[in-house]
């Protein structure tokens, strides 16, 4: 035990996420019940991207229901300063029982530096259990399983076709220069073909990790454990090269909006919305 306060943390959506957060409570060291973990109450972070309730919440206040004697505290943080809020809450000694965060070591609410840094209590063989094949590196420190799998998050391109018509794109570019044909056309009335939240960490890593997909994991599906390893690094990948190009290439050829590396999430519902991206 550290100097800070030790949460369990959680990443991701079980079928029972509501349930999972309970059997794990009781390894935290929030102080809120006994040293035995049988506390009926604990606290719970996650982020969220607008006013609406989060999946989340709605899941802790129907277990509540059904369980009387149960009390969840939510505490919705917005996504684009997540990470750093939870970095200080956790520093502070003051964070959540149950925390959302990120499997790896990927951003600034990665799994593995902050268990690292003696944030985290080791969690059970249940959570070991539901870690993926091949995701090890990304829940596991020094053999101890510190976060479980919740959801599958698709990285992918959402198009508002009906937006598009509007700008005279009757069907999505197939090729890399077709897009970028498109995209000088638009970024020359103002437009762009893509809105992208830029400030968000996890935002510009899932459209990294979209790009990705086919240049890097469609030819070397074990990448990630392999660079885990030590046998190959994102220097050395030249699928991770073209990636990086390619998000360079997008930007210089306007697909971006105006301010994407300042862009918030209101930017890609107000583009859709507006019909300018």
């Amino acid at each position: 035990m550290t100097q800070h306060r030790r949460v369990t943390r959680i990443a991701g959506l079980l079928a029972l996420p509501v349930t999972a957060a309970l059997v794990l409570a009781g390894c935290s060291g929030s102080g809120s019940g006994d040293a035995g973990g049988d506390s009926n109450s604990f606290t719970f972070t996650f982020a969220t991207s607008n006013n609406l309730e989060s999946p989340y919440e709605t899941l802790a206040k129907e277990y509540m229901a059904a369980n009387p004697g149960v009390t969840i505290t939510s505490n919705p943080t917005p996504n684009d300063k997540y990470g750093e809020t939870i970095r200080t809450q956790l520093q502070a000694g003051n964070a959540s029982d149950v925390i959302i965060t990120a499997p790896g070591a990927g951003d600034s609410r990665g799994l593995i530096p902050l268990a690292q840094a003696g944030f985290f209590e080791p969690l059970g063989d249940t959570a070991t259990s539901l870690v993926p094949t091949g995701s090890d590196t990304l829940f596991e420190l020094d053999g101890k399983t510190y976060g479980q799998p919740l959801d599958f998050t698709i990285g992918a391109v959402v198009a508002s076709m009906g937006t598009a018509g509007m700008n005279g794109i009757t069907s999505w570019p197939t090729t890399m220069n077709d897009f970028y044909a498109e995209c000088a056309k638009l970024a020359g009335d103002g437009k762009s073909m893509i809105a992208i939240a830029g400030a968000a960490a996890p935002n510009a890593g899932l459209t990294a990790q979209g790009i990705a997909a086919t240049r890097v994991y469609a030819t070397d599906p074990n990448f990630n454990t392999e660079r885990a390893e030590g046998k190959t690094t994102f220097a050395q990948s030249k699928g991770w090269a073209d990636t990086l190009q390619t998000i360079i290439d997008l930007k210089d050829k306007g697909c971006f909006q105006a301010g994407a590396e300042g862009g918030g999430f209101d930017a890609i519902t107000n583009g859709l919305a507006q019909g300018t991206s």
